[in-house]
């Protein structure tokens, strides 16, 4: 039984007049949204009445409408939109310190059951994407997307319908082993995971599973997760499927099961024959004149150093970390939308870090048409985040070497107008202190052009209150710079 505050009768006839219908709902599938969704049809009765034939979009939204704006349309939008499950404070980047949909949801449907919110933590914690376990409900759904998108069906609505049925089921049965931990005597009668999963691959999945290293990559996942101590691993989830069953034969268990398990090992195997296929590729033309491999000079407190640098032009979604185990330092990723992502490796961070805000400077800069160059300074230029005169190009936090253009973190930047060449050009330029001057000279505002916007600046300002004073402080600006 849930613990929570629920309102008496009396306070019930009020309230019945602003539970919100839903009719339909958007939302990603993911391991956060599933279980926002889960506890909002489980234990929000008292604040949401469900349609029975409620309707699924999988997509965000970017514009922060609000929560009352939804409940008109009578939809509710989980983790986007500026409803009440959206974490994000503004955009899909900054978010609210460590909050994400399923947490949110718990606190706004008031649940203070310990083992819904150890699990809500437990998914929050590995929604920012650091250290998540290959097994892990959160990597499954997030390979599903991947598989969809490069299958070409993109938010399919059948398919995203079927991981969102078994996310949902997952958590039901989780969290019904978690809060029951005693279970059946039937947990005696329990397999060995290992022994289950060995069995599962060399009688149903022999002919399917034919990529060795990809293989081998699947059990590597398996036995690096085992014994861990997270809820949703896959290990834990065929525990507590096996526990709450309620058939008392274990070899009918095992047939019932065995589907569960089956949809998350090919998802599985597929990532991994995803991340193998790119690095044969890659292996191919490493040494080619067509490499996508080249060495930058760069300096750092006085001496020398090279980087090996990766660029190329793919949809695969692991091409970073495949570039990376390839011994690339700084990795280029082009997809399929003509979106960028520039990521460096954190071991090289005091050699690379200030040259990734110099890429940063000199890739906003080159996106400013010639009218505009030279008005805002190389310091604006070089802001982490979002930068108000060149939005497309976002620089990351200190220590997370970062520069994006798109991709799904990032679908509210608008699309590079750069060639993947001209990226290069940029790339090889931003370690060398002497070409990130030239750039920094380039980028110097005539005096002519100095003048012209300060006097424009001044006219605008003398018609508003406090005019001399705003001019003064936009001169000292001025002078400053």
């Amino acid at each position: 039984m849930i613990v929570g505050v629920y309102p008496g009768k009396a306070e019930m006839q009020v309230i019945n007049k602003l539970v919100r219908l839903v009719k339909t709902v958007a939302m990603h599938i993911d391991s956060d949204e599933a279980m926002a969704w889960w506890l909002t049809k489980k234990f929000g009765g008292h604040l949401f009445s469900i349609d029975p034939d409620v309707k699924f979009e999988f997509r965000s939204i970017q514009e922060r409408l609000g929560a009352e704006h939804w409940a008109k349309l009578e939809t509710l939008v989980i983790g986007s939109g500026g409803d009440v499950y959206d974490e994000h404070v503004s955009g899909e980047r900054a978010r609210e310190e460590k909050q994400c949909s399923s947490t949110k949801a718990a606190r706004h449907l008031g649940i203070t059951d310990p083992t819904i919110l150890r699990i809500a933590e437990e998914v929050c914690r590995y929604d920012y994407g650091t250290g998540c376990p290959k097994t892990h409900l959160g990597t499954l759904l997030k390979i599903f997307r991947n598989k969809n998108r490069a299958t070409g069906k993109g938010s399919d609505d059948i398919t995203s319908m079927t991981a969102l049925k078994w996310a949902l089921q997952v958590i039901d049965v989780v969290y019904g082993a978690t809060a029951n931990p005693e279970g059946k005597e039937l947990k005696n009668q329990m397999p060995p995971f290992g022994e289950f999963v060995d069995r599962l691959i060399n009688d149903d999945l022999s002919n399917e599973f034919t990529d060795d290293d990809a293989l081998c990559g699947l059990r590597r996942a398996i036995a690096d997760d085992r014994g861990k101590a997270d809820t949703l691993t896959l290990e834990n989830i065929f525990r507590c499927l096996w526990q709450t069953s309620e058939e008392t034969q274990a070899r009918k268990i095992g047939e019932d099961i065995k589907d569960h398990i089956l949809f998350a090992l090919s998802l599985i195997y597929w990532d991994q024959q995803s991340f193998h296929s790119f690095k044969r590729e890659m292996l191919a033309v490493q040494n080619t004149p067509t490499s996508p491999f080249f060495r930058v000079n760069g300096w750092c407190e006085g001496r020398a150093f090279q980087i090996m640098v990766a660029a190329v032009r793919t949809p695969n979604r692991h091409a970073h970390s495949v570039l990376r185990s390839m011994k690339a330092q700084v990795t280029v990723v082009e997809d399929e939308n003509g979106h960028v992502t520039i990521m460096g490796d954190k071991r090289a961070i005091g050699f690379i870090d200030e040259g990734f805000v110099s890429m940063a400077a000199m890739l906003r800069y080159s996106e400013l048409d010639d009218a505009k160059r030279g008005l805002s300074s190389w310091s604006l230029l070089s802001v982490r985040g979002s930068c108000p005169t060149t939005p497309e190009w976002y620089l990351g936090d200190v220590g997370w070497l970062l520069i994006a253009n798109g991709t799904d973190n990032f679908k509210d930047v608008p699309k590079t107008k750069l060639t993947l060449q001209q990226i290069i050009r940029i790339c090889r330029d931003a370690f060398n202190p002497n070409n990130v001057r030239i750039w920094k000279e380039k980028n110097r505002v005539p005096a002519d052009r100095a003048q012209e916007a300060l006097r424009e600046t001044a006219v605008s300002l003398r018609e508003g209150p406090n005019g001399l004073d705003s001019l003064g402080r936009v001169m000292d600006a001025a002078r400053k710079s």
